[in-house]
This record gives C-alpha cells, sequence and structure tokens, in this order.
C-alpha cells in the first residue's frame, strides 16, 4: 500500500468559465486556480468569509437514502470571495488549504489569518493516485479512518467524482488483500466539487465532512455537513 499521498489538484470546469490547471510545481504543491499566487501573508487580505443560510447549499445538496438514515444535516455554510478564493483547495474544520500547499486559518468571526503547516499528506487522495472505477471523472479523496474485518486491515474513504456540471460524493474502502470496495453514494451536489475533507467525532462512527463546492466566477462556498455513518462502510464489503 502506498505510505504517502501527494496533495490534490482538482480541474475546476471551463464551462463555468475558470481556467485550466496547470501542472503541479513540485510534488507537494497544488495546481493553481487563478493566475494569483496566494500566500498566508496575502490571503489574509485576499479571503472574505461570510456566513450564509444553511438553506442556500442545501438547494444543491442532495443526500442519498443510505445517508439520511442517521445523521446528515448541513451545520454551516460560509461564502468564499477574493482575489485569493480561486485558491482554496481544502476546508477541514477552521483550517484552509491553499493551491501552494500553504494552509491559513479561520477564526470565530471568518477572518483569516496564517497559520503552521498541517501534516495531512497521508490523509488525501490526489486525482492521478489509485482509486476505484466510478461514474465520471475522479477529482480527489479523503481518508475517513481505519477498522479491522476478519482481521484484515481496512481503509475507509470519502472521494469526489465529476458528473458533467455536478458532482457526486461516494464513500468507499480498500485492503491490501482485495483492493477497492465498489464506491456507494452520500450525496450529490448540482454544482462542482474541489473537495471534501473529514474531521471524526470522538468515540462515534460520525464526523463532519468538510466541502469546497465550486461558485460562479472563481469564488466557492464552504460547506459543512455532520454525517453519522455507522454501518456505511462495513455494507460497502
Amino acid at each position: 500500500m502506498r505510505t504517502q499521498y501527494l496533495l490534490l489538484a482538482p480541474t475546476i470546469l471551463a464551462a463555468l468559465g475558470c481556467q485550466s490547471l496547470p501542472q503541479r510545481q513540485s510534488g507537494s504543491q497544488l495546481a493553481e486556480t487563478s493566475n494569483q499566487i496566494c500566500t498566508p501573508v496575502n490571503a489574509v487580505d485576499s479571503i472574505q468569509l461570510n456566513a450564509q443560510p444553511n438553506g442556500d447549499a442545501a438547494k444543491t445538496i442532495r443526500a442519498e437514502p443510505d445517508a439520511r438514515e442517521q445523521r446528515f444535516e448541513i451545520v454551516e455554510v460560509i461564502a468564499v470571495n477574493g482575489a485569493c478564493a480561486g485558491n482554496l483547495q481544502l476546508y477541514r474544520m477552521d483550517n484552509l488549504l491553499l493551491a501552494n500547499g500553504s494552509w491559513v486559518r479561520r477564526d470565530a468571526q471568518n477572518d483569516v489569518g496564517p497559520r503552521e503547516p498541517l501534516s495531512l499528506e497521508e490523509d488525501i487522495i490526489n486525482h492521478d493516485e489509485p482509486h476505484p472505477r466510478a461514474s465520471g471523472r475522479f477529482v480527489m479523496a479523503f481518508r475517513v479512518g481505519y477498522r479491522r474485518a476478519n482481521e484484515a486491515l481496512i481503509t475507509d474513504y470519502v472521494g469526489v467524482w465529476q458528473k458533467g456540471n455536478a458532482a457526486v460524493v461516494s464513500g468507499y474502502s480498500s485492503s491490501p488483500a482485495t483492493g477497492f470496495t465498489t464506491p456507494r453514494a452520500v450525496f450529490t451536489s448540482e454544482l462542482p466539487i474541489r473537495s471534501v475533507s473529514y474531521f471524526p467525532s470522538p468515540d462515534t462512527a460520525s464526523g463532519r465532512l468538510g466541502v469546497v463546492q465550486e461558485q460562479t466566477g472563481g469564488s466557492a462556498r464552504m460547506i459543512g455537513i455532520d454525517w453519522a455513518h455507522q454501518g456505511f462502510f462495513n455494507k460497502l464489503g
């Protein structure tokens, strides 16, 4: 099994008027989504975060019946604007990953500031790394966690597949012995998705999904979803 994962480099749809992404400059960098190189220093002044009503995002998100069996609840929606909005690649709780591989943080008032880098390389699956086949174009995935079944170590993930102007976020598993399971949809989005992340809750099979949903003009929307998934991955095999 691979022991280190590179950072994602998703492609924003040309149909939305966004530019194609150049190749990564190094294995630890992300492709740019705009001409401006954003750093933790200038991102403080070039990313504006504003809370939105949860219903705005709910109109574009449809949870699958299996995901709704327990808890699937949108708990926050944040509009991302400014010159560096196109450089936002990943959102995990209060931490934001930029296109050059650097991190910034947000506070309770959604003000952005610099922070030390996080080590999530082993959690992020890049678009060109091994992944299961599914309908659509694979964008990226994020590790949910580990479990054991019949003494085998299994790794669970959530991943993004682009389908035209929409996207599907699905769960899947992998093990050294059996490879990948068939992805199982968690929810669909009417708009493209740059990335999804996961932050686990303690002691329960649940956590926070962090979704970066594409908006027009290079802006984005961060959507936090509380998801309880007891038994979801067990059904995959």
